[in-house]
């Protein structure tokens, strides 16, 4: 939601726009409540790659915060077994309070739902560029 936040102060969006923005997200990512869990480890991006590995198609990486913070998102049973894995190694980890997998392909299913509701807002989208939530 910093995006949004991002854009209304930069005058891309009205208040009203990012407030509609903020809702729809909100409303859509609900039903999606309970199916997906998020962690930050203290790995690099590659590093964070690398523990994925075997699991890249329920466990995505959803953001490259510093060069020694990444956070992962995706199936909770996944990210729960990788997240051993890593404690073990005595890697510091750390779950997000969130049930849901946001910034994953988790979120793809949600994308026309959205881009649908959000045609009234002022902001122009590019479809091609609006992949993960």
């Amino acid at each position: 939601m910093g995006e949004v936040a991002a854009a209304y102060v930069a005058g891309a969006l009205s208040l009203e726009d990012a407030t509609q923005v903020i809702c729809h997200r909100g409303r859509l990512t609900k039903t999606t409540s309970g199916q997906g869990a998020m962690a930050m480890v203290e790995l690099s991006f590659a590093q964070a790659q690398h523990a994925l590995a075997g699991y890249e198609d329920r466990v995505s990486i959803a953001a490259s915060n510093s060069p020694t913070s990444t956070v992962l998102s995706g199936d909770p049973a996944a990210l729960r077994t990788i997240i051993e894995q890593l404690q073990r190694q005595d890697i510091f980890c750390r779950s997000v309070n969130i049930d849901f997998a946001s910034h994953s392909p988790q979120m793809d299913p949600l994308r026309t739902d959205l881009l649908h509701a959000l045609e009234t807002c002022a902001l122009v989208f590019l479809p091609d560029r609006c992949t993960q939530l």
